[in-house]
């Protein structure tokens, strides 16, 4: 089987469990922290269905010999069974009605914690991987503006995400600074309005693997190749700067400081 068929069975396989994450959202509406048991399951098989799905077209775009490299093979398979192993032991530890990440009350949940953080390192691994072997070995007949901005979208967005993960894992919390004693929470995203949140950060930097590409793919198809470069580039420095300054923003911030009341 060659990387895009397991990436692409992967995508569809977490598209397939979003409805059933709503599903069992519906059916069970506890709260965990003021949120909904099953947010984040659902968060998490649409976010890894995005994930894989790109990886998925990008090896689409490669020669029948390229995607079938062993070690492009093995990257596609050790992501895509990472990323299963943790959506499981997200969906076991909902239907618990216990916390999945940075949760050592127990020695077995300090031993999982432990491996979420290894498997979220494997899932991402096929952002350099990747990025560095088109760098290397550019695809025929893709446009400079699409290679530079592909490039830079799944290596800088590996090296984002485990940028902000690293500082949630150092502080085992999604809150850089503490937790709030009032919370108010994002619709939908569930992210604090009240506390340091870097989950907004983390989630530019693990989407700057699809919002960079797709950029200089319509780049490339809008304007001629100068130009289109020059898109690519500037969108790929505009979400990196975005996503350190935001970063950066939520570190410096005092618990219970409102978002309103940011500065710089």
């Amino acid at each position: 089987m060659s990387a895009d068929l397991v990436w692409g069975w992967a995508a569809v396989g977490f598209a397939l469990l979003v409805p059933a994450a709503l599903w069992a959202g519906r059916r069970d509406t506890r709260l965990l922290d003021g949120v909904r048991l099953w947010a984040k399951p659902f968060k998490f098989a649409l976010s890894l269905a995005i994930h894989f799905a790109t990886f998925a077209v990008i090896a689409r775009c490669l020669s029948d010999a390229e995607r079938q490299r062993g070690w492009l093979v093995a990257t596609a398979a050790a992501s895509a069974a990472a990323g299963a192993l943790e959506l499981a032991y997200i969906a076991v530890q909902a239907a618990r009605g216990r916390h999945s990440h940075f949760n050592t009350a127990t020695r077995l949940e300090a031993v999982a914690s432990v491996l979420m953080g290894v498997g979220a390192l494997i899932v991402i691994a096929p952002g350099p991987v990747v990025g560095i072997a088109l760098a290397l070995a550019p695809p025929a007949g893709w446009p400079a503006a699409v290679v530079v901005g592909t490039v830079w979208g799944l290596v800088g967005g590996a090296a984002l995400t485990v940028l902000t993960a690293g500082r949630m894992g150092a502080v085992r919390s999604h809150y850089a600074t503490g937790r709030p004693e009032v919370e108010r929470f994002m619709p939908v995203t569930g992210w604090s309005l009240t506390g340091a949140d870097l989950r907004p950060s983390h989630f530019l930097a693990t989407h700057m693997m699809q919002v960079v590409p797709a950029a200089a793919v319509i780049a490339a198809w809008v304007w001629p190749a100068p130009a289109a470069i020059a898109a690519s580039v500037a969108v790929a420095l505009g979400w990196t700067a975005v996503t350190l300054a935001l970063f950066r923003r939520t570190l410096r911030r005092r618990v219970g400081q409102p978002v309103s009341g940011l500065r710089m």
